[in-house]
Formats: structure tokens, sequence, C-alpha cells
């Protein structure tokens, strides 16, 4: 008998791995398979996987460390050649998850819980409720019941601007914030089904007057442009923006130089692509303390401006390894005439506490190591010098 749970049923690799050990799910493997299985971990243990992972759908840290979790929980071990659970998805691990997918999509009390890859008339009614409370933010979602990548980004907008809401709300029981992980359980289901208000950053509005169609269609149908559920990366770009304070420490090589105190304050840009890299423009200025072994001790002062890439799937859990980056800039130094420049280098950020932002968690605290290739032509001579190395380790902190 072959997998039994609309989310697993159907899937080649899936069935594969029930039957073959061969077909095992492990660590590094990505697929459309991958990311059913993620969101059944979500679905059945509400487990936390990176958003790098998920987008990419990539067996990565994350995701092994919630299988794990899982077997763990239920002692899912073959006892034939293991002494313990390990944190790859066989015959017995997908089964297990098949089980309980399956009881979650029957067995829900006020209706099975939806995540992406289900579809169903509910997820009908998902869709055209999200339209509903998003009216005039995005273009409308095609109600065609298929939960795709469009729709779960639409969930996760939806939970993140209602986030606080269910604490507020006059209902027995716990009361917590919604989990910004597209998954919509009874909680989220609470909100979403209160029309009294709809929440938007700062504000509180009441349903605009043109909710109820005149053309019989839907109750929530409306004579916007209508786009299908497409894949991920069609969506247009989600634009966010947030400041940022650095402080660290610099040193450089050719001439050898250390700068024992550096604080960066800059603005940031960055268009958020579903699926795609993260595009930042960032405009910030700098000043360091330095400790030149022939000049003595100076300082530098120095505006730039940088474009850069975020989101690639380089991850390690909170380690962020590639972050790449492009920078202009016009700096003046103690006792130098002054120069402008540019730079080439990458970013290796460590997470030390995330929020949700545009549909994904973005860094609020961070330790961060930065290494740079600095070429800088003086304006007094026109000379271009040899380009410098410099490297820098520092703490992070942003606001949004």
């Amino acid at each position: 008998m072959g997998l039994v749970s609309k989310a697993f049923q159907g899937d080649p690799k899936l069935e594969a791995c029930l039957i073959q050990d061969s077909a095992h799910v492990t660590p590094g493997t990505v697929g459309e398979h991958v990311g059913k299985i993620q969101t059944a971990l979500i679905l059945v243990d509400s487990s936390s996987i990176d958003a790098g992972e998920k987008a990419a759908k990539r067996y990565g840290p994350s995701t092994a460390a919630a299988v794990l979790a899982f077997k763990r929980k239920r002692n899912v071990v073959n006892y034939s050649y293991q002494t313990q659970a390990d944190n790859i998805v066989g015959k017995m691990t997908i089964a297990a998850l098949d089980k309980e997918v399956l009881a979650k999509e029957t067995s829900e009390p006020r209706g099975r819980v939806l995540a992406l890859g289900m579809t169903g008339r509910d997820v009908v009614t998902l869709q055209l409720l999200l339209n509903y409370h998003l009216y005039g933010l995005y273009s409308e979602l095609h109600a065609d019941g298929n939960f795709g990548p469009q729709t779960h980004a639409r969930v996760v907008e939806f939970q993140r601007r209602n986030q606080n809401y269910p604490v507020k709300m006059p209902v027995k029981g716990e009361k917590k914030p919604l989990a910004c992980n597209g998954v919509v359980d009874e909680e989220t289901l609470r909100v979403l089904l209160d029309f009294r208000t709809v929440s938007a950053p700062g504000t509180r509005m009441t349903p605009h007057e043109g909710a109820a169609s005149k053309s019989g269609s839907g109750p929530f149908t409306r004579g916007m442009a209508v786009v299908g559920d497409v894949p991920a990366g069609d969506e247009p770009p989600k634009v966010v923006r947030f400041a940022t304070v650095q402080a660290g420490a610099q040193a450089q090589l050719e001439p050898w130089i250390v700068s024992p105190l550096v604080l960066t304050l800059q603005a940031t840009m960055l268009a958020r692509n579903n699926g795609r890299p993260d595009f930042l423009l960032t405009a910030g200025g700098q000043a360091a303390l330095n400790l030149d072994p022939k000049a003595g001790t100076t300082w530098t002062g120095q505006g730039f401006l940088q474009m850069g890439l975020g989101g690639l799937p380089v991850k390690f859990g909170n380690l962020d390894l590639f972050n790449p980056f492009v920078q202009l800039m016009i700096q003046k130094t103690q006792g130098q005439p002054l120069a402008i420049g540019g730079a080439i280098g990458n970013q290796v950020n460590y997470s030390l506490s995330r929020r949700p932002l545009g549909g994904q968690d973005q860094d609020v605290v961070s330790i961060f190591f930065n290494l740079q290739a600095v070429s800088l032509v003086g304006m007094d001579s026109g000379k271009c010098d040899v380009p410098r190395t410099q490297g820098m380790l520092g703490l992070s902190v942003s606001a949004f």
C-alpha cells in the first residue's frame, strides 16, 4: 500500500522512499518532495525550519534537526541496525509522517490544517478570505483551490500583519501570537474569520464597502486584476526598508593599519523576491579610529552607496555565508587628500535575533565578518592605488 495523505500521495520520490532503501531522503537533497516533508513537519510538530531552506526546498541543517526531533519524539528507530534515531527520512519515517499528516487532513475539529501543496474547496475559501483581508494591498489571488507559493506568501503576510491580534480576541483558552509560518491552523483561521477589522501596520481599518460582489460569482470577488497562483519568483518583489547600526574593529593589509573602532550608520531598501535572491540597496556613513604605524593615530570618514544580494541558499542554521556586494565611496582620512573609490566583497552573518519582514525572517541582531578589496583614487593627483584587503568583525543591530 502506498502513501495515503493528500500531501504525499502520488509524489514519485516520496512513494519510492516508502519502499526502497536507495530512495531515502538525506541532508543535502533539494526538490519538491523535500518541500512537502518540510511542510509536513511544520504541520505535525510546528517545527522551526530556516526560511532559506524552505524557499529553496533544500534539506539543510534546520530540516535535518526537525526530522531528528520528529523521530526522537516518536522513537522511530530501526533496531535491526540502529540504536538511536537519525536525521534521514526512510521507510519508517515517511510512513509515520504520512500517517500523522493524514490525521491532520481529516480529523481537525474545525477543518483540516492547510499548508503549501494542498488542494481543495477549503483552499478556495482561504484564497477568498485572503483577498478580502488584503484588499488593495496586492492583486487578487485566483481562487483555484491550489495552495501554491503565492497563496503561501499571502498567508505569511496576513499572519505578520495580525501577529498579535489573537491575544485580544474574546475566546477561551490559551491566547498566543500567530506564528508567521504560512500554515493555516485553528489560530490563524480564527483571525481569518473575523470580519470586524482588518489589520494594517499602525492602523485599524473597517472592511471596505465594496467587499461583497454584485456579480453573484462569490461573496468576496471583486473587479480587480486577477492573477494565478504562479510559481515562486513570478510575484512582484516586496520592498521593505530598515536602518542598521554597526560597531566593530577593522584590519587592512598593504599597508598594515588597524582600526580598533569603526562605527557605521546605514539605511537599506530591500527588494524581497519570492524564490529568488534578495536585492539590497544601501546608503550610509562610516567613521573609524585608525592606528597607523607610520602616521600614528588618525581618523577616517566615509560616505558610501552599496548594492548587494541576500537570501542565497548558502546557510547553515543561523550562519549565512554568502552576501556579496559592490560599493562606491568617497573617503577622507586625516592628513590625506579626499579620495573616491570602489570595493567588492562578501559579508558573513551569524544571527542572534530575527523577526518576520516581507514574508521571511530578517536579522535584527547579528555578528558579522566583512571581507573586501578596496581601491581609491586621490582627488589631488588622480592616481589609483593598488587594491587593499580589509576585514571587519563586529555587531549589527537593525530597526524596521
